[in-house]
Order: structure tokens, then C-alpha cells, then sequence
């Protein structure tokens, strides 16, 4: 009787995984950044934890993992879609999104490591595999987080994603298909790595966030499963990686195959390409493809026409400068925005006409003597714009700048953004310009790449109008300024620069195929205004082919 008793009072027999674990359950009151954060430490401990064993540390692994898929998905899905969030929220987002995709990918790669030492080591059905594909898929996350960013991939990424894809290959486990988590589709080791490699043989520092999500997009519904070889066939393959080497995939080009060497065929994604390039009716294509969600998207035709010249077989072109860059070197002041700029050109205008009054009037040698005397204690004018520091010109052409800029500065800056170059020789005259290119360079500086616009701009009022009327003034009086108009800048025709006359206005105030009164001081214009040849962030630029 008495042992019957004991049987019933006994408490049962803890579970240690469940212990560890318990602070999973805290993770749900927390918003999904903060979730992520305490994810990442707890990670960090785990990392050099032996406590447990190989097989207790994979349980582990796995269900942190997975209970914190939601978050970094969430987080992932929001960071990629909105471009223009607060800089300290995207940069808290980028740098929480990474450092826990980097310790959940070290985690997994010590563990698997770990595993390949015991040869009692027993997996569950699938597990082997599934481990392998989300130690690479959470260094993906890294390298495209940098990416979004701008930024170089990290160090050796490729070559430890090497290090893993080898072991896979030599247990057989490429082509296996698996579901990383509950919420995804079926793939293979050698599909995720064809998928990301892809998207590392593009040049991305054109591209913003949602450009980059959109390639994403399409490698998953164009390549949704794909073998790779150790056997190159030159009429079969257009693509490759290098197991030696820290790279993503390169095209074949003056190519002399290795054993180091991985092929795969690109036929099928090529023609979807093609004909969604070639495309009367895209929405209709799309269809075809099974890609109706992404019919609307933003930037869906100049990301296909990229990937077309450098995917296809027939659109496939090196990419080279038109003319060459001279090296130089000497410092620009540099501004930002349309809004900016124009204010910049405002202050320049003034102080132009300021100075010119002041050589009209007629003062004696005494009076000139005391002005100069004067201005010495006089305070410094303030400029009404703000400057976003000084870059350093290392190249340059016609239409085109190469600078340096330093990692403080080049936080704020993006493709497509509008600037004004004040060279330190050409201090009263502002070259406009629109970023391009942004690379990361190993010292932490950046390289950015400038389109020249105008080296000739001129400010202009800008007043939307119902009249349509030939409105033209040539009087020397300057025209009555409306105060419902705006700003904008006047590009004119330059030998070398652009061949067509021009203006910039900001994107929120223009209106397509409306009419326009542009005004300068001393005449005015109406124009009927029609569409952009580009819009970017915040501003259009619309030629001026038609005079009313």
C-alpha cells in the first residue's frame, strides 16, 4: 500500500529541452524586433553551451527556429517593401534581421559540424537535410540583407556556404526534397543555392530594396526546382560556381572548367524572360507564368528588361561605359532633394545679384576701404539649405562623376536620389546630378557613380495653369510671382550632356499632360506638360518638345 502511495506523489520526471526552452513563452508579449533581439542572445549563450548532446542540441535548435519564424518573416516581408522608413527604424530592423540569421546560421553549421565526428548520430526522417538547407538559408538572409543595404557581403559567406554544400553533396542530400518550415513550399539544397547564387550575379547597386525582393520573387516561381552538375556541357549551361572561390555565380566567359566547378541549365528561366520581355500583354504573360501577384509591381518591367541582358541567351551584353572616366582628385560639396537644391540655387542667384548691385554704385577709395574693414567682423551669412557634407571626386567624364564618400556620410544616401555638385573651383555654380551606382568598398568608405543631368541648370517658378494661351513675355521686367507655384529647375540643351531641353520638378507637385507656367526673371513660358522620361524618388524629369 505504502508503495502505491509513493507512485502517486512521485513528480515527473523533468524534461531539460522544455526547461531551456522556457523562455520561448515570454517571446509572444514582445513586439517582433525586441522578440528577435532576445532571440539573438539567447543564441549567443547557446552557441557555447555543451550541456546537452548533439541530438538534444539539434531538437533545440530547431524549435527555437521555428518558433521565431514568424518574426523574421514578418520583419523581412515589411523592411523589403516600404523604401522610405525612418533611418534609425531601417537601420535597427537591418541590424536586428542580421545578427540573429547570422547566429542561427552559426549555430547550425557548429552543430552539423559536430555531427559529422559521430557516426552513431540517428536523424529523424528528412531532418538531415532539412538541417543543411536552413543553415544555408539563413546565410542567404545575410548576404540579401547586405544587399539591401548596399553593403559587401560578409567575408568568406560563399565559401562556408561552399563548406556546407560540399558535406550535403557527398551524403547524397542535394536533390532531396524538403519543406523548411510548416508555411513553405517543397525545394531542394540545389534549388536554394542556384536561387541565391543568381541573385548574386547581378550588380545590385542600382537596385533598391523592393527591386531586389522582386528578383527574390521571381527566382522562386521560375525556379522551382533545378539539378545541378559536376559535368560541364557547353551548350547546356550558361551559369556556374566555383567551390574555391568566395563568389556567388558567374556566367560562362573565357572559361576553362574545373573539378571546383557546379553547372546548371538556365533554358527555362532564359525563355520565361524572353517572353515576358517581349510582351504585348503582361498581365496575360504573367498568367501564363503563374505570376499574377506580381502584375502592378512598381519596377516589374525595368527589373525584367535588366535580368533579360543579363540572364538570356540572346539579350546577354557586357555592360560597359560609353566613354572613359579620367581620374582626378578634388572635393565637392554636396545636397540633396529637388526642394534643396533649389534653395541652393536660390542663395547662389541672390548673392550673384547682391554683388552685381554693389559694382554698380560708384563709392570712393575711403568708402571701399570702410566697407572692407568692416566686413571683417561682420557675421557669416547663414545658408538657408542644408549641405550633406563634403565627397571626394576620384573620376570623371562628360556625364559623369566617380566619388568617394565616407561611412558617415554615405548612410543617407540611395540610388536615384537627386544632387547638386558644388565643385570647391566652381563654388557659384551647382552641377545636378542623380545617383546610380553605390558600392561598399573594403575600408568602409563607399564609391558612388553620378549621372550628369546639367552642368547649366537654372532656377525656374512653376505655376499649373488652365490657360492655354501663347503667354510669352520678352520685357525686361521680371513677372509677377505666383504664390501657388513652386519651384524647379531648367535644363537646358549641352553639347556632350543631353540633347534635349529639359525641366525637374518635384514628383508630388507635377501633374502628367497639364499645362504649365515657367517662369524665369525676366520672361515666362506655358507649356503643356506630358510624361516623364523618369521619376524617381522625388522628382520628374519632363522634356519640353512643345510650346503653347
Amino acid at each position: 500500500m505504502k508503495s502505491i502511495f509513493n507512485k502517486l506523489i512521485t513528480k515527473p520526471a523533468k524534461d531539460p529541452i522544455a526547461d531551456y526552452l522556457i523562455w520561448l513563452n515570454d517571446l509572444g508579449s514582445l513586439d517582433e524586433i525586441t522578440a528577435l533581439q532576445t532571440t539573438t542572445k539567447h543564441l549567443t549563450k547557446f552557441l557555447e553551451d555543451d550541456r546537452f548532446s548533439v541530438e538534444s542540441r539539434f531538437n533545440i535548435l530547431m524549435k527555437i527556429d521555428e518558433f521565431n519564424h514568424p518574426f523574421i518573416e514578418n520583419i523581412m516581408l515589411q523592411y523589403a517593401k516600404f523604401e522610405n522608413l525612418r533611418p534609425e527604424l531601417e537601420l535597427r530592423i537591418s541590424e536586428t534581421a542580421y545578427y540573429y540569421q547570422r547566429q542561427l546560421f552559426l549555430n547550425y553549421r557548429k552543430q552539423i559540424e559536430r555531427s559529422e565526428t559521430q557516426d552513431t548520430m540517428q536523424f529523424a526522417w528528412n531532418q538531415r537535410e532539412i538541417l543543411f538547407a536552413r543553415a544555408m538559408q539563413a546565410a542567404f538572409a545575410m548576404i540579401k540583407l547586405r544587399y539591401f543595404r548596399h553593403q559587401p557581403v560578409p567575408d568568406a559567406a560563399w565559401t562556408q556556404i561552399y563548406s556546407l554544400y560540399k558535406l550535403a553533396e557527398d551524403e547524397n542530400l542535394l536533390d532531396k526534397s524538403i519543406r523548411l518550415y510548416e508555411d513553405t513550399g517543397s525545394t531542394s539544397i540545389s534549388t536554394m543555392l542556384v536561387q541565391a547564387s543568381m541573385l548574386d550575379s547581378l550588380d545590385h547597386s542600382n537596385m533598391k530594396r523592393q527591386d531586389i525582393n522582386l528578383i527574390c520573387q521571381l527566382l522562386r516561381k521560375l525556379v522551382p526546382s533545378i539539378n545541378i552538375s559536376k559535368n560541364y556541357d557547353e551548350k547546356s549551361f550558361l551559369f556556374y560556381i566555383d567551390l574555391s572561390i568566395d563568389k556567388g555565380a558567374k556566367r560562362v566567359r573565357n572559361f576553362t572548367p574545373t573539378p571546383n566547378c557546379r553547372y546548371w541549365n538556365m533554358e527555362g528561366i532564359s525563355l520565361s524572360i524572353e517572353l515576358l520581355t517581349n510582351s504585348t500583354n503582361i498581365k496575360q504573360s504573367l498568367e501564363s507564368l503563374s505570376l499574377p501577384d506580381l502584375y502592378g509591381a512598381p519596377s516589374l518591367m525595368e527589373v525584367i528588361n535588366h535580368l533579360y541582358t543579363e540572364w538570356s541567351k540572346s539579350g546577354y551584353k557586357r555592360q560597359r561605359r560609353k566613354e572613359e572616366r579620367k581620374s582626378t582628385l578634388r572635393t565637392a560639396a554636396v545636397t540633396f532633394g529637388i526642394e534643396t537644391i533649389c534653395s541652393q540655387m536660390k542663395f547662389i542667384a541672390n548673392k550673384k545679384a547682391m554683388r552685381n548691385t554693389q559694382l554698380d554704385s560708384v563709392k570712393t577709395f575711403e568708402e571701399r576701404l570702410q566697407s572692407h574693414s568692416l566686413s571683417k567682423n561682420m557675421p557669416t551669412t547663414l545658408m538657408p539649405y542644408s549641405v550633406g557634407g563634403q565627397w571626394t571626386i576620384t573620376d570623371e567624364s562628360t556625364k559623369g562623376y566617380g566619388a568617394v564618400v565616407s561611412k558617415e556620410l554615405s548612410a543617407s544616401i540611395k540610388p536615384d536620389m537627386l544632387i547638386g555638385l558644388t565643385l570647391d573651383e566652381q563654388r557659384e555654380s551647382v552641377v545636378i546630378g542623380v545617383i546610380k551606382g553605390i558600392k561598399m568598398l573594403s575600408n568602409g568608405q563607399t564609391h558612388v557613380g553620378v549621372e550628369v543631368f546639367s552642368k547649366q541648370a537654372s532656377l525656374v517658378q512653376v505655376t499649373k495653369t488652365d490657360n492655354a494661351e501663347d503667354n510669352f513675355v520678352t520685357k525686361s521686367e521680371r513677372p509677377t510671382l505666383n504664390v501657388n507655384g513652386f519651384q524647379g529647375l531648367y535644363l537646358a540643351k549641352e553639347a556632350g550632356v543631353t540633347e534635349t531641353p529639359s525641366v525637374l520638378l518635384p514628383r508630388l507637385r507635377f501633374v502628367h499632360h497639364s499645362f504649365y507656367e515657367i517662369s524665369n526673371m525676366t520672361k515666362k513660358v506655358v507649356f503643356k506638360l506630358g510624361t516623364p522620361t523618369e521619376a524617381k524618388d522625388d522628382w520628374a524629369k519632363v522634356p519640353l518638345t512643345s510650346v503653347k
